[in-house]
């Protein structure tokens, strides 16, 4: 009796969950065996696709980059980088929904604005540079101004 491509599929699914540990201990015994063989393979199949590849890593990263998932990472990375927050503190996550969903300067109460350039009411972290630590989202005018009362 013919099958349809979903009871195939339903059929391949199941067989590999009954299976499941004995065919990836499969799996990693010939990726032991034949390091050398598939290193080789690799090597010449990105010789001779080169360009394919660089133009699928091109597109893949435009669209990454213009996702809410990179500008999120993005954004912590440099707070890490630039001290702005420890890179050891689990609650970066929040720190940064936070930030994106702060609307108004919490010192002026001036709308804040996420532009290209920085503009008085581009929207900051706030932190001590004594401490290290977070104290507030305000707009680049109050950070400026805060910075200069206590560094």
């Amino acid at each position: 009796m013919p099958q349809t491509r979903e009871q195939k599929l339903q059929k391949k699914k199941e067989y590999y969950n009954s299976n499941k540990k004995e065919i990836l201990e499969a799996m990693k015994q010939y990726r032991q065996e034949n390091r050398e063989k598939r290193a080789e393979y690799n090597k010449q199949y990105y010789q001779e696709n080169k360009e394919k590849i660089a133009e699928k890593k091109i597109e893949y990263y435009k669209q990454y980059y213009q996702t809410d998932q990179c500008r999120k990472v993005r954004r912590i990375g440099q707070w890490k980088h630039s001290g702005l927050i420890d890179s050891d503190n689990d609650n970066y996550e929040s720190i940064y929904d936070y930030y994106i969903n702060t609307t108004q300067c919490e010192n002026c109460d001036v709308e804040l604005t996420q532009d290209r350039y920085n503009t008085s009411t581009t929207r900051c972290l706030d932190h001590s540079h004594i401490t290290g630590l977070f104290r507030n989202i305000l707009c680049q005018g109050c950070n400026c101004r805060r910075g200069e009362d206590n560094f």
